[in-house]
């Protein structure tokens, strides 16, 4: 599977004030021990087993590939056991479809429209990873539920931001450079591709 790049390095820029710190809550209530043991990704053979297992019960019609209805399932069930009330399809969708295409650059040949086992163990990863990017991405709305953040938004994530390892010198830039449509507002699928560059993590 191609590797992240690495943390964005730390550079000298605007920040946010303490007020506007104070507007972004951390995404509470999920139990991310739990769901990092739900999602089976590492290369080891104990996780390849539970993989495997995991692909048996979602296959249902035993087909040896799974639909993204299926996938979507099985993981909304994961999620809530790991504590997220709400339903998160983009999170399953982006993942499903970006395992799809990091397994054709690796060279792994599946179905167009399905997820093999070959690109399971992919699917698993990239939700893991998306799901915590969309804790990020909903706590930088004061609106909660709100699938779009404006430039006013983004800036004051600033802080919070960097407290997962990425410092933003021109937050402006930054933002149009998301903002392909240039419509003032950011969708979580903009956000996660150019967070995904900047390979941020959660502080623990």
């Amino acid at each position: 599977a191609p590797e992240k790049a690495a943390h964005a390095v730390p550079a000298e820029g605007a920040e946010a004030t303490d007020a506007e710190a104070e507007h972004i809550e951390k995404p509470k209530g999920i139990d991310w021990a739990a769901l990092n043991a739900k999602l089976p990704y590492e290369k080891t053979p104990e996780q390849k087993a539970k993989r495997m297992q995991m692909f048996k019960e979602m296959d249902l019609n035993h087909s040896n590939k799974l639909s993204l209805a299926e996938v979507s399932a099985a993981m909304e069930k994961i999620l809530e056991e790991a504590g997220q009330e709400l339903k998160v399809p983009e999170v399953i969708r982006m993942a499903f479809n970006v395992a799809k295409v990091a397994a054709q650059q690796a060279g792994l040949k599946g179905s167009e429209d399905y997820v093999e086992k070959l690109e399971f163990r992919l699917l698993l990863q990239y939700t893991r990873e998306y799901f915590e990017l969309y804790q990020l991405f909903s706590g930088m709305s004061e609106k909660a539920g709100n699938k779009y953040v404006g430039l006013e938004d983004f800036k004051k994530a600033v802080p919070l931001l960097k407290e997962w390892g990425v410092t933003l010198e021109n937050p402006e830039e930054t933002f149009k450079s998301m903002d392909k449509d240039e419509s003032g507002q950011i969708r979580f699928e903009d956000f996660a591709e150019w967070a995904m560059k900047q390979n941020l993590d959660s502080p623990d």
